[in-house]
């Protein structure tokens, strides 16, 4: 099974590094492609541009060290000079790996509006779903999903082909890492060296 962890990641952070190890070392799947998203339909445009989240996201998954070999970073939804949409990355995706099944990472809370996801049922045909139970947004948010919903759900009743998965999600949010970036203050424990120092030598989110 190979994951497919979408998102803004405007900055990835220390957060979904920890969703990524938690999902590799449970043997949940055997790999996992970091996705960050071009122009999401269904959340604001990204402060930082495409080819530095990309980057970014590079320099994150280059920090792992025992997982490292089994992620890998792709840029085929930034390349996309369009809006994109998760049903045709996974299409390609599908193309490109023949035989191999996927699952789509993503967060309780965002997984709560999934039908609003271009091309929903068709999605849910091909893929599966791994829903990631955290104390608040960050993990998987995805080229169209970054919602908050209090509303109750049982994912098993709503779909067969998903599964709820238990970690001790780390309370980061993108949102609260620009913040403080923009106000001079350290976000040094939130996110990974490698990537503050890109953040800072490009002046992103305020931070020069």
């Amino acid at each position: 099974m190979i994951g497919i962890y979408g998102g803004t990641f405007d900055p990835i952070h220390n957060g979904h590094l920890h969703v990524i190890k938690q999902l590799l070392q449970s043997h949940r799947v055997d790999r996992i492609i970091v996705i960050p998203a071009g122009e999401p339909q269904l959340r604001e445009k990204p402060i930082a541009s495409s080819s530095d989240r990309l980057e970014m996201c590079k320099i994150a998954v280059d920090s792992l060290t025992a997982v490292r070999d089994r992620v890998e970073v792709s840029s085929i939804e930034v390349e996309r000079d369009r809006p994109s949409y998760a049903i045709e990355t996974v299409e390609a995706l599908l193309k490109s790996h023949p035989g191999k099944e996927f699952a789509w990472i993503i967060g309780s809370d965002a997984f709560r509006r999934i039908d609003q996801w271009h091309e929903s049922e068709r999605l849910r045909e091909l893929i599966s779903f791994i829903v990631i139970e955290r104390p608040e947004s960050g993990a998987g948010e995805g080229s169209e999903n970054d919602f908050n919903n209090d509303s109750d759900i049982d994912f098993d009743d709503v779909f067969n082909d998903v599964d709820g998965e238990e970690i001790d999600a780390l309370q980061i949010s993108a949102t609260e890492i620009r913040k403080l970036l923009h106000s001079r203050q350290s976000v040094s424990d939130m996110v990974p060296p490698p990537v503050l120092s890109y953040i800072e030598s490009k002046g992103l989110y305020g931070s020069a």
